[in-house]
């Protein structure tokens, strides 16, 4: 069963995950790769250039609870 977007949240854990990523500057598509195998464990996966910009958002949105 997966979940849906709503549901889906950003922890610690993903977005130093996403940030240790984009320091090491991948492609588009291996970046997206590594991102499933993590994603996948909570029942979900970027799969769309949507699903993509919902993903970022969500690390954006993170990154404006930070203190």
């Amino acid at each position: 069963m997966s979940i849906g977007k709503a549901e889906f949240v950003v922890d610690r854990s993903l977005y130093v995950l996403y940030e240790n990523l984009r320091m090491l500057n991948p492609s588009v598509f291996d970046m997206v790769k590594a991102l499933n195998v993590v994603l996948v464990q909570q029942g979900w996966a970027i799969n769309t250039c949507e699903d993509l910009e919902f993903f970022i958002d969500l690390i954006e949105s993170y990154e404006q609870e930070m203190p």
